[in-house]
């Protein structure tokens, strides 16, 4: 579920994080977390985005530095334009429930429309839907 433009908003203003910030998203074990992330990050015009390829486990066994404790990015008085949080939602890469459907329907599945189911093996081998 995608949150609604001003839910979004109001949650990256909270986390200060804008619109054109360099933004790297990590996980640890499982990728899906960090590429949804990402995803969300791009839907929303973050255009500066990146995944942080092996996540957080490879980064830590090369050897590069970590912190723990309080988080001191938040003290970073930053000047923000006043459009920084001017989030635009491209729905060119997403698809309402309606929107497979009607590609179901009209039999576009693998010819117009390109469906990809990114579940684990194990629940994609129990349920899928036609043509993903």
């Amino acid at each position: 579920m995608i949150p609604k433009p001003e839910q979004w908003k109001k949650y990256m203003q909270e986390l200060d994080i804008a619109r054109d910030d360099a933004i790297a998203v990590y996980a640890r074990g499982e990728m899906y977390g960090a590429t949804r992330v990402w995803w969300a990050l791009k839907l929303y015009g973050c255009t500066n985005v990146r995944v942080l390829q092996g996540g957080i486990e490879q980064y830590k066994a090369e050897g590069h530095p970590l912190e723990t404790g309080k988080e001191t990015w938040r003290e970073v008085n930053r000047q923000r334009k006043a459009d920084a949080w001017d989030f635009k939602f491209d729905g060119t890469t997403y698809a309402t429930m309606d929107d497979v459907k009607e590609a179901l329907k009209n039999k576009k599945l693998g010819s117009e429309v390109q469906y990809i189911d990114v579940r684990a093996k194990e629940r994609f081998d129990a349920e899928h839907t036609p043509g993903a």
